[in-house]
């Protein structure tokens, strides 16, 4: 359980891959309440590349990070989901190094059919390529996402 009081003890982090669940996994998990996640649900901490523009936040300290967690109660399960700490070997470091006892969650499907997905995505947020195939060229390291067996090492 999660000592609230001075730090905050996370008890899990899911690092999987996006499009992969994690919404699901928060909404069932935060209706239980014995389990705290923030509000916005992905924290993206220890991150310091997305596939998207993103606020690059570790070096503004744990404390920051902790005031994700304000709202647990000293009682509830801590967990932290952020389905792009998966392909970020510094967030993979990062988080050994601060919370070496977490668990860790890792929800995998298709890695073609995830690629699509997350393209659909970034394309309802931002300005993307037409297609999914002039994405792919425009942006061959978004297959680097699909890389289960380099990513889970």
């Amino acid at each position: 359980m999660a000592t609230i009081d001075k730090e905050v003890a996370v008890d899990f982090i899911y690092i999987g891959g996006p499009r992969c669940g994690s919404t699901w996994l928060s909404a069932v998990l935060d209706d239980h309440p014995q389990i705290f996640i923030p509000p916005s649900k992905e924290v993206h901490f220890f991150n310091d590349r997305m596939p998207y523009i993103f606020e690059y936040k570790y070096p503004l300290g744990l404390g920051h990070y902790r005031s994700y967690f304000a709202g647990a109660q000293a009682d509830q399960i801590v967990g932290d989901i952020s389905p792009f700490y998966f392909l970020d070997p510094n967030a993979a470091w990062r988080i050994h190094r601060h919370f070496p006892e977490a668990k860790l969650i890792c929800f995998l499907r298709d890695p073609v059919a995830m690629l699509y997905s997350l393209y659909l995505l970034l394309r309802q947020r931002e300005r993307r390529a037409a297609t999914f195939t002039e994405e792919i060229e425009k942006n061959p390291h978004l297959i680097d996402l699909c890389r289960y067996d380099r990513l889970l090492q």
